[in-house]
């Protein structure tokens, strides 16, 4: 059971793939601002604990960075993940990511390997269309095969820059299909739910130029596609500043709970690119 939940952590990308911001132009007339690339860190650490769960305590890191290149966004993520089970037993799940995700959001490109107790369990290599002729995942390696894609699938950054835009019109929720890249279950349903609640920021958002910019309370649902249920897999709630960065997450799942802290932030320089 301790196995399955640590193997989760890694297939599922968590955050990385929850807020990472796509655009490089305002997306509506109110004038959202150019999402920022970034390198964040947050410290993850035990917030609720179901009874009988079996999960005793957890702890860990995700270090995240996005980068800009003149046609699209590149993101980095790495997660690092120590669950205790209340036997006493331990198990480790280290995941990294790679993604390349188009301004447009019609390609994209990944790859990622999870590790449980240092022993391989995923390996993914691959790539994804989504244009009006062609909706599909290509997986190379071992795992191989194609995939088809419903209509009206999203990727990870086009549908950041849908939740910014329904919270600047003011809306409160979105609904959306979307393909993230981790793995053979990269495809899942999503409810967005935007709050209007006051944000309290933290100290590297406060030390930043990002001081005074406006954020919003996002909660997003995800489901199995296939067996979707009334309750989630698991949620990610996160205050969503405007520029794509991401501040005091809340990672729940059935029986256990982590709270992020973000203690380290570093807004990145956009290339300078010919148009």
């Amino acid at each position: 059971m301790i196995e399955k939940i640590a193997r989760k952590f890694g297939v599922l990308g968590l955050v990385a793939m929850s807020f990472v911001p796509v655009g490089g132009q305002d997306t509506n007339a109110a004038g959202v601002q150019k999402l920022a690339p970034h390198r964040a860190v947050y410290d993850l650490k035990m917030d609720r604990v179901k009874e009988g769960g079996g999960v005793l305590d957890a702890r860990g890191r995700i270090v995240l960075e996005i980068k800009q290149s003149c046609d699209g966004y590149v993101t980095r993520q790495r997660t690092l993940i120590e669950i205790q089970n209340q036997g006493g037993s331990g198990v480790v799940s280290d995941f990294n990511l790679s993604t390349f995700e188009n301004f447009e959001g019609t390609s994209l490109r990944f790859t990622s390997q999870n590790t449980i107790n240092g022993q391989q369990v995923e390996d993914t290599d691959g790539f994804a269309s989504n244009t009006q002729d062609e909706r599909k995942a290509v997986y190379r390696g071992e795992e191989g095969g194609e995939e088809e894609l419903p209509e009206g699938v999203m990727f990870p950054g086009q549908h950041s820059v849908k939740v910014l835009e329904a919270a600047h019109r003011g809306l409160p929720l979105l609904s959306a299909k979307i393909f993230d890249g981790t793995g053979m279950e990269a495809l899942q349903d999503s409810l967005t739910v935007i709050g209007k609640s006051k944000v309290e920021p933290n100290a590297p958002i406060l030390d930043s130029k990002m001081k005074g910019m406006k954020a919003w309370n996002v909660q997003m649902s995800f489901f199995n596609l296939e067996d979707r249920g009334d309750e989630p897999d698991y949620s990610v709630h996160v205050n969503l500043y405007e520029n794509g960065v991401g501040d005091n997450l809340l990672l729940n799942y059935q029986d256990f709970s982590l709270k992020g802290t973000l203690t380290q932030l570093e807004l990145l320089e956009a290339p300078s690119c010919n148009n």
